[in-house]
């Protein structure tokens, strides 16, 4: 089992996909970690990017804060008419997403491919 730091760590990267930006989460999206993602992704929404892939599969916990800052952001990217999907979560992840209807906020998609054809 992981121990407390490294459970509460989590890892940010991004790059651009036909003019979509695919940000890879790794870790945990939990209180600790929340800002420094929210930070990340408004920065990008100031540049002018407005459509957006989060890639979980390396994402392995998410907190009511981590969920609280995706709304946000869903919030601010809708606001700049953009849109924003989530791909390859973890298995309890988008059961998590499903059970708390998340996923009828943030359209799920099975793999990063298919989440990039949809802005098509």
């Amino acid at each position: 089992m992981k121990d407390p730091e490294e459970r509460s760590k989590m890892e940010l990267s991004h790059e651009k996909i036909k003019g979509i930006v695919v940000v890879y989460l790794k870790g945990s999206l939990r209180i600790a970690t929340t800002e420094e993602f929210y930070s990340q992704v408004s920065s990008l929404l100031d540049d002018g990017e407005k459509n957006f892939v989060f890639h979980i599969s390396s994402l392995d916990f998410i907190d009511s804060t981590g969920l609280g800052t995706l709304v946000r952001l869903t919030k601010r990217i809708k606001e700049k008419n953009g849109e924003i999907r989530l791909a390859e979560p973890q298995t309890h992840i988008k059961e998590m997403f499903e059970l708390i209807r998340m996923d009828k906020v943030l359209p799920i998609d099975k793999t990063k491919e298919e989440a990039l054809e949809a802005f098509e």
